[in-house]
């Protein structure tokens, strides 16, 4: 639903329990679904390695690297900060991880090893809980779980697991509603503007999707060497992007607009900002802000839960 290739990993790596076909089209998309696609296949290795050769034919092709820029740059932006532990129950979809193990395990081991390893590595790595990397490995513990569902007993237990969890997935699922239909109708408030020009931003999904004409710079660098390198250096990368590339459009958070984000809501290894002179960058001004609710001319009032975000705009003929 979200459009993100990890849903057809999943889907492909259950297909695979049918054809081995799904294991060589599984590891062509993404290095982890290679990985995943390699354990589980077995006997069927040839297939998974099929796919994750063709995958690192088309890095060399296209960037000279086996690995694609999106994976590079995540290991040089989000670090290596090892036990993770989280990473077991990811929010929204593996509250019930450690309930699924048992009952999967007999019916499908190779998927479940595979299944299981991939989440220990992040664990092992401290890699950034983004939900969408649990996809698959989590799907494949589902349906494995789920060919164990043969009496009424069974089932009735299931649902007595899923019944006692679905409050905490219920949670996570309104959170993730909330902030996706944010970053949605804020990609329409600026498409009425008819933006031209270079945007920088972090959230470089939907809102460049429904702007197709404007150039984007990712904040994270899946695209642009230049800016994973930079965000690996040190504080005020951010400072430093705007300066270098003087993008007419820069979107950020709320709460990275008004302050320095902390250690529970910065993510990446350094701050964005060298620090408070440079909270709002010079020469910009806000044109869109979700979540502010103007009290007076003195006070206002701003929900920084969610991913409410800020436009900022370089009037033309500004340096």
């Amino acid at each position: 639903m979200s459009g993100l290739e990890t849903h057809a990993v999943a889907a492909l790596l259950l297909v695979a329990r049918v054809h081995p076909a799904g294991y060589f089209l599984a590891a062509a998309l993404r290095p982890d679904a290679a990985a995943l696609s390699l354990v589980a296949s077995g006997r069927k290795w040839r297939w998974a390695l099929g796919g994750a050769l063709l995958l690192g034919g088309i890095g060399l092709a296209y960037s000279g690297h086996i690995l694609p820029q999106t994976a590079i740059s995540k290991a040089v932006v989000y670090g290596i900060h090892p036990g993770q532990w989280g990473w077991l129950h990811p929010k929204g979809f593996g509250w019930i991880t450690l309930a699924l193990l048992p009952a999967a395990l007999s019916a499908a081991p190779l998927h479940v090893i595979a299944a299981t390893l991939f989440l220990l590595t992040h664990v092992a790595l401290g890699s950034v809980q983004f939900w969408w990397w649990a996809v698959p490995p989590l799907a494949m513990l589902g349906l494995a779980a789920c060919e164990r569902i043969k009496r009424p007993l069974h089932l009735a237990l299931a649902l007595a697991i899923l019944l006692a969890f679905f409050p905490g997935q219920n949670e996570v699922l309104h959170e993730r509603t909330v902030q996706e239909r944010q970053l949605w109708s804020t990609g329409l408030l600026l498409a009425q503007q008819h933006p031209t020009g270079t945007l920088l931003l972090e959230p470089a999904g939907i809102i460049p999707y429904v702007n197709p004409q404007l150039k984007v710079i990712d904040e994270v660098g899946l695209v642009d060497p230049w800016m994973a390198a930079r965000r690996a250096a040190g504080p005020g990368w951010r400072t430093d992007a705007i300066e270098r590339y003087r993008p007419k459009w820069v979107i950020v958070r709320i709460r990275e607009y008004l302050s320095q984000p902390d250690s529970s809501t910065q993510v990446g290894k350094y701050p964005p900002w060298y620090g408070p002179q440079d909270y709002r960058p010079r020469g910009y001004w806000p044109v869109i802000a979700q979540g502010v609710e103007k009290l007076d001319s003195l006070h206002v009032r701003v929900d920084t839960r969610w991913s409410n975000l800020v436009v900022l705009m370089r009037p033309e003929g500004k340096k």
